[in-house]
């Protein structure tokens, strides 16, 4: 399954993070992931140390038409069949850029709440053109849909997130808290 995930920026946030998981694990079941951001940051080389392919974009306005037709060449190029996007941002571009392409599937995430009228704006308008939207409990559902007045009861799935447990070994820096001294 060939997969794109798109990121705004790979800077150190909890979606960047639950990306970073999927993207180190991928390989081993059976994704082959593209990761797109719109610009760079602190868990760049991480990405790039991960073993997906990482590519670098530039969004240069809120809504960039050219960073959407970039996604759309990456598409293209890689036989993308999922483009999967975090934040209501990203999920305009992966719908500009996915728009009338047979066969890309369209999925959003919902990793946490909403902090502004823009970006709830922007879900409101993207929730109903992806071909599906996950949410990390019920508790941010109803939060979503009662707070947030989005439309959550159709094309909602529900995936709990997590660390990777492989991100929480030790590595002789931590004593466990559960070990007494």
């Amino acid at each position: 399954m060939r997969v794109l995930h798109f990121l705004d920026t790979l800077g150190r946030g909890g979606a960047e993070m639950q990306a970073l998981d999927v993207a180190r694990n991928a390989a081993d079941h059976g994704i082959d992931l593209t990761v797109a951001a719109g610009g760079g940051g602190g868990l760049e080389s991480a990405f790039r140390d991960s073993g997906v392919e990482v590519v670098r974009l530039q969004r240069r306005l809120p809504v960039d038409p050219f960073l959407a037709l970039n996604i759309r060449r990456i598409i293209k190029e890689r036989q993308i069949e999922i483009v999967h996007g975090y934040q209501p941002v990203d999920g305009i571009h992966l719908w500009l850029a996915a728009s009338g392409l047979a066969n890309v599937r369209k999925v959003l995430s919902f990793q946490g709440f909403i902090q502004d009228r823009k970006n709830r704006a922007a879900a409101k308008f993207v929730i109903p053109r992806m071909d599906a939207n996950i949410v990390v409990s019920r508790g941010l559902q109803e939060w979503l849909r009662e707070k947030d007045n989005l439309e959550t009861s159709k094309k909602f799935s529900l995936i709990y997130n997590g660390a990777d447990p492989k991100r929480l070994v030790s590595g002789g820096q931590f004593t466990s808290c559960r070990t007494r001294h």
